[in-house]
Formats: C-alpha cells, structure tokens, sequence
C-alpha cells in the first residue's frame, strides 16, 4: 500500500514541473516599469486588486505576473462636443464646446474602478448635454446672442462643478461655435432684407423732397442778407466803411449758402 502511494506521487511529479518551470524564469528578477512625465500609473494586483497608491514618474519596479500597470495621462488635453439643444423661445441651437480636462491624480483607482480607462468618452459628453440643455434652455435666442458670455459663464460653472464628482478637473470651458437651426436663419435673413428696403425707399423719397428743400433755404437766405444788408446802410449812426464790411460779410455767407446748402 505504501508503495502504490509513492507511485501516484511519482506519476503526478511531471505534470508539476512544467508549471513551475513557467513561473521560475518570470520570479527570477522584478519587472522595471517606466512612468513619463505628465503620467502616472496605477497598479492592479492578482490577489489584492486595485491599489490606492498611485505610481508617481520615473523607474520601479513590479512584481511579474503578479502586478500589471495601467498607465493616466494627467496632462491637460482638449475635447470639441458638439450639441443639439433648444433655447427658451423653442429655437434650435447648435453649440459646440471645447473643453481642457485632466484627471486628479489622487483619484486615478477610483475612476479606473468605478469608470475605466476610457473615461473621457464615458463622462464628458454626457454631462456636458446635461449642463448645456439645462443652462441653454433659460435664455431666448437674442439672449443667447447679445449675452454670450454670460453663457458661456455659466455653462463653464456648472460644468466644472458636475465633472468634479468623477474626479475630473476642467482648466477651460469655452463656447466655440453658435448657430441656430435653418427656419430661424432664413427668418433672421428675411428681416435684414426688409430692414434694408425700408431705408432704401426712405432714402429715394428723401432725394425726391430734398431739391424743393433747397431751393427754400436758398430763397431764404438771401432774403435774409438782403434784408440785413438794406437795414445796416439805412441805419443812422453807422459808419461807411463799417456799412462797407456788412455788405462784404453778407455776401460772402450767401455764397456759402449757395455753394454748401
């Protein structure tokens, strides 16, 4: 009996050496890890699961096969997210956002645990139509033109508030393009070109009335130096050359009338 216990052990004796074969070469030295600049790492352990520490830049080192690390880029990086939303006055606007974001560093196990690597497409586009469908939605269409940046202020708030619940940092929230939908165009068009029109028959009419306007005011003014003129050299008291400079000055002011009415 003690001899067939022995001969079962001696026969599973192969089937454990390729094993331990395979993990001796990977235990033999730790696996240096590279973090860049800008960068940090964070660790995922087979037996422990994700680390709250975060791996800062430079060289470490891991453990084979045990530890694996995902490496964060916590550079500020741009995003454009276009958005299709309605205003107060029922408009439809088009609003694309361009965002600076980057991640905070003390939080990088928890976004990977609760969110992922791909965070930034699973965060951003979606608060950033909630924030602007419900920031939007207070203004009319001329407010959304005459107060921009009011806007634009506002949305930047809200923004930045929402993103840090995921751990994210928003360095720069800005309006980038605004236009509405085609109806409202084509009504914004239509009323330039009625504006238009308006002055351009208002200026014909004036041309028409402006010749008999001026044919007044001349009439006027030289019955006025005439008139004056006459009353000076009749006046008692005057001298001749003083008449002579009256005559002279109001000659000249109906020569003006006539040149520049």
């Amino acid at each position: 009996q003690r001899d067939a216990g022995l001969a079962s052990r001696a026969s599973a004796l192969p089937l454990l050496l390729p094993v331990s074969s395979c993990l001796e070469p990977k235990c033999q030295a730790a696996q240096p890890l590279l973090v860049d600049a800008g960068h940090r790492a964070v660790i995922f352990d087979r037996f422990r699961g994700v680390q709250d520490t975060v791996v800062g830049e430079g060289t470490h080192f891991l453990i084979p096969w045990v530890q694996k690390p995902i490496i964060f880029d916590c550079r500020s990086r741009p995003r454009n997210i276009p958005v299709i939303t309605g205003s107060k006055d029922l408009q439809n606007v088009n609003i694309t956002l361009r965002i600076l974001f980057r991640p905070v560093t003390a939080q990088l196990p928890r976004i990977f645990t609760s969110i992922g690597e791909d965070y930034d497409e699973r965060v951003l586009p979606s608060i950033t139509t909630e924030i602007l469908k419900s920031v939007v939605a207070r203004f009319d269409a001329g407010e959304l033109i005459t107060q921009r940046e009011l806007v634009s202020r506002q949305v930047s708030e809200d923004l930045t508030e929402r993103a840090a619940t995921f751990g994210l940092i928003l360095d720069d929230v800005s309006l980038t393009h605004l236009t509405f939908g085609k109806e409202f165009t084509e009504a914004v068009e239509m009323k330039q070109v009625a504006q238009q029109e308006a002055e351009r028959a208002r200026f014909i009419v004036e041309k028409v009335l402006y010749p008999s306007e001026k044919l007044w005011l001349g009439n006027s003014s030289w019955y006025l130096c005439h008139f004056i003129s006459w009353g000076m050299l009749h006046s008692p008291g005057v001298t001749q050359n003083h008449n002579a400079n009256i005559v002279h000055s109001s000659h000249i002011f109906l020569a003006i009338h006539q040149e520049c009415p």
